[in-house]
């Protein structure tokens, strides 16, 4: 699923006539967030990932935290951006990014709610 979506946002990015660079840059975005995303959602088979959010978890909000300020950098640094080929992503590419996550997070969501943790 994650890779139809990734493939979809590259195809978007060179649709709407962006370069490479950008097309570049709102595939990794898309990957990096929804990644974040399926790591919110996996950690309860059980519960919604916003109801997961409950338990307390340092290393979780470490990592989620530390992964955000990198990819704010890799995108937005001029150095980093190069060393990426990355182009210059607006605020309307970076909604992109979130809504296409949204969308692989709600497939995860339907799946585990289509295929429940067996009892025992």
């Amino acid at each position: 699923i994650l890779l139809s979506i990734v493939l979809t946002m590259y195809g978007v990015g060179l649709h709407y006539d962006q370069s490479v660079e950008a097309a570049r840059a709102l595939t990794f975005a898309t990957l990096v967030l929804a990644s974040l995303g399926l790591i919110f959602a996996d950690r309860s088979r059980s519960r919604k990932w916003l109801a997961s959010l409950a338990t307390h978890n340092n290393a979780l909000w470490w990592i989620t935290g530390g992964t955000l300020v990198f990819l704010v950098m890799a995108l937005y640094i001029d150095r980093l951006r190069g060393l990426f080929y990355f182009d210059l992503l607006y605020p309307k590419d970076i909604a992109l990014c979130l809504v296409a996550s949204g969308v692989f997070i709600t497939a995860i969501e339907g799946l585990k709610r289509a295929f429940p943790k067996p009892a025992g």
